[in-house]
């Protein structure tokens, strides 16, 4: 077999891979949630209601078309339901395993509000929900939830939207949230220094300062985390060049977007280099153009799987790149890309 030869049989297997690919994945939902949709059908509809009809048992239907489901675009994974007032208002009251709900692992936002939903079975109730660390947003409203719940939502730690508003809730209640600051200021951690901090006047070193009003840092206004820095342009272009320890970022641990670029940045210091940032799970997007990074790079920026928008455009990249083609990285005159299904 010639050379030619080698290369077709190589492109036609590529076709064969991508074709598979784009009928499981991008253009219908996982099985696995489908079948938890179902399941999910079933406990709201016992012993006899006809509600969500549009969930039928069908493989050849998408069921990321199906009503109150809403799914992301690209991976089709389930990432919204909204599920409330399922259940009439004179039905028995609801009693849900919670355990139904775990295949959807990037699930963002829930809603089971006006269902008479009086508990969860199983031994962790709602907390077994805690596996799902992208879900940010609760609705819990309008049931039959006493203070029995709350010690199992106190596990809840990556919630930043939580309605429990007409439940039969009682007294002055505390979850023992996890914000050691209170709503006052954001975690101490998640002030850092950086040595030439002289564009930054108003990060200083006190106490009683709330880092969420410092210039280019964006908090969550309920937990305090930061989860936007954006920190083009601290340096200058006359700077010398910087290598920055990643590990620095780790107490970010709620850090959706991070802004680098025009930096003078080098590098970044560390064992894993910048792939040390793959312990931020929320990490979306990540602008490191106009940098002086080059091809070395590339092997941990794969790590960094949960990125959605990376830029690297105007650095000193070169040659056709592909970082095991997790990414489509492009030559520096090409501006950033959005990691696709």
């Amino acid at each position: 077999m010639n050379y030619f030869q080698h290369l077709l049989m190589i492109s036609l297997w590529v076709g064969v891979i991508m074709l598979a690919v784009l009928e499981n994945g991008c253009n219908g939902c996982l099985e696995k949630e489908r079948n938890a949709l179902l399941q999910l059908k079933h406990s709201i509809n016992f012993p006899y209601y006809p509600w969500l009809p549009s969930w039928k048992e069908d493989d050849s239907m998408d069921c990321c078309h199906w009503e109150r489901v809403e799914c992301n675009s690209t991976t089709r994974r389930v990432i919204k339901l909204e599920l409330n007032y399922t259940r009439a208002y004179w039905s028995e009251d609801w009693h849900l395993n919670v355990s139904i709900l775990l295949p959807f692992e990037s699930l963002r936002s829930l809603d089971l509000s006006g269902n008479r939903l009086r508990g969860f079975v199983q031994n962790e109730g709602i907390g077994i929900l805690a596996e799902l660390i992208n879900l940010e947003e609760l609705d819990l409203s309008w049931n039959w939830f006493g203070n029995g719940i709350l010690p199992s939502l106190n596990k809840l730690s990556n919630l930043k939207i939580l309605n429990l508003a007409w439940n039969e809730l009682n007294g002055s209640i505390s979850a023992e949230a996890e914000l050691e600051n209170g709503c006052n200021g954001c975690l101490e951690k998640d002030s850092i220094n950086f040595p030439n901090g002289t564009s930054l006047p108003s990060w200083e070193e006190d106490d009683n300062m709330d880092c969420c009003q410092w210039e280019c840092v964006e908090c969550y206004s309920t937990t305090r985390r930061v989860i936007k820095l954006k920190l083009n342009r601290t340096r200058g272009y006359w700077g010398a060049e910087w290598h920055l320890n990643a590990s620095i970022l780790l107490p970010f641990e709620s850090l959706q977007s991070l802004d680098l670029s025009q930096n003078q940045l080098r590098s970044f210091v560390g064992n894993e280099g910048i792939g040390t940032l793959s312990n931020l799970h929320y990490l979306e997007e990540l602008d490191l153009s106009y940098n002086r990074l080059d091809n070395s790079i590339l092997p941990s920026l794969n790590k960094l799987s949960n990125l959605k928008i990376l830029n690297l455009a105007y650095n000193i990249l070169n040659g056709s790149i592909s970082a095991k083609g997790k990414y489509p990285f492009f030559s520096r005159q090409r501006k950033h890309f959005i990691n696709l299904c």
